[in-house]
């Protein structure tokens, strides 16, 4: 019987998630020195040496600066915390892959171990069918496994992408290249 969900889940194994934990720590990183340039820059605005309407407009400048730097430093660690759930979704989706292709191992080879064995002895061939049937079911015991598995990390992936910020709030030129919308100078 073949498995192509454990098949499918095995691709999942060569991926190092060193990489994504590093460029998740950058990505706080960010979001921690933007809140830093935040709270400078409030407290740049609460004491600017000066009184009258020009203080004042620039005060409401700096603190809507500020407002804008926080928003965009909790959006950081908001990336950072999609991509920790993520990551350790694919972990978890490597770990189980390596157990079930342990388990399919383990059973192709009982079954070719019986196969071979058996040889041409006809008193042999039920106990040979017997073994194919087990195979076969703990194959489809594998398969749902596997297929379980790879919706959940489907799952978390679309559930994290939904929550990003971020997002743009109109299409972007790059879907309207080459419908005849000449949006920029050069007419691309």
């Amino acid at each position: 019987m073949a498995t192509p969900n454990v098949d499918h889940l095995f691709g999942i194994e060569p991926w190092d998630p060193r990489v994504n934990d590093a460029t998740t720590e950058a990505v706080r990183t960010v979001g921690d020195k933007l809140h830093l340039v935040a709270d400078l820059t409030a407290r740049a605005a609460a004491d600017l040496g000066m009184n009258g309407a020009t203080a004042e407009a620039a005060a409401a400048e700096l603190d809507a600066l500020t407002k804008r730097v926080r928003a965009s430093a909790d959006g950081m660690h908001a990336i950072a915390k999609s991509r920790t759930t993520v990551t350790t979704a694919g972990r978890h989706a490597q770990d189980t892959s390596k157990q079930l292709q342990k388990d399919l191992k383990k059973s192709n080879s009982y079954y070719q171990f019986l196969e071979s064995s058996v040889g041409s002895n006809p008193a042999a061939v039920g106990v040979l069918a017997h073994a194919r049937e087990v195979r076969d079911a703990k194959h489809a015991e594998l398969e749902a496994h596997a297929s379980k598995e790879l919706a959940s990390l489907d799952h978390v992936a679309v559930t994290e992408g939904k929550g990003l910020p971020f997002r743009p709030t109109e299409p972007s030129s790059a879907g309207r290249h080459g419908t005849g919308d000449s949006g920029s100078a050069s007419g691309t």
